[in-house]
């Protein structure tokens, strides 16, 4: 799961020529890095294993042969800020989005935070591996709902208390504030006419719901962002 948020929040959005993205990490930068603290001082760097890419934000490297807290450590490496936060701002940020949405018991639990370096420019969080695969629709639709529910559900803590989390004024005009800084992007990037016709239509009804909606101030939740089937990685 990304970039946990509170539904009242106000994001300072960024076009995208204003992110930068790191280059892949050297995986002997990230072992010189990991055997430096004690729990990762017997690791190996044949221990440590690349993910496949599976997007542009970060890459993932399990540490084989190593359990924390009896779980398998899995490194997340931050590739760029979607938010166009500095590298220790956007680590502190993510950490608070684990530590706060795993207490659902449906996000992955933060075992460990490697500040940003000169091994690791952008930093590094450990997060426990979560066994399982991708989810097959619509069979595990009931799930998806339940993890969402779950960190819904969540306590809320007092607005004080929020940060650095991201916390609208309004729920509904921020996010559409998120949507539409994004809307350009759509057919310069888009390449199938009927996906740009769907969005279209989507964003339409966004405008009206938002329209209709703002102002209203639904509760204040914890709430997940980018959260797409492939997002949800599950023990059966």
């Amino acid at each position: 799961m990304r970039n946990s948020c509170y539904t009242k929040a106000r994001i300072a959005h960024r076009r995208n020529s204003d992110v930068h993205m790191s280059a892949p990490v050297d995986l002997s930068s990230l072992h010189a890095a990991l055997v430096a603290r004690p729990q990762f001082a017997a690791i190996r760097p044949d221990d440590l294993e690349r993910l496949p890419d599976k997007g542009l934000a970060h890459d993932h490297v399990r540490i084989k042969g190593l359990r924390l807290r009896s779980q398998q450590p899995l490194v997340r490496l931050p590739r760029l800020s979607q938010f166009g936060l500095d590298a220790l701002s956007n680590l502190s940020y993510q950490a608070t989005c684990f530590e706060r949405a795993s207490r659902s018991g449906h996000v992955p639990e933060l075992l460990d935070r490697i500040e940003p370096s000169e091994f690791l420019p952008m930093g590094a969080l450990v997060v426990a591996e979560i066994e399982g695969g991708p989810v097959r629709l619509p069979e595990h639709l009931a799930s998806m709902a339940e993890c969402l529910a779950r960190v819904h559900l969540l306590p809320v803590p007092e607005r004080v208390e929020r940060r650095p989390l991201a916390d609208h004024g309004d729920p509904v005009t921020g996010i559409m504030g998120f949507i539409e800084a994004q809307a350009p992007f759509i057919k310069a990037s888009a390449r199938d006419s009927e996906a740009v016709r769907l969005l279209d239509e989507e964003l339409a009804w966004a405008r009206g719901f938002a329209a209709a909606h703002a102002g209203l101030h639904p509760p204040v939740r914890l709430c997940l962002t980018d959260t797409h089937p492939w997002q949800f990685h599950g023990r059966p």
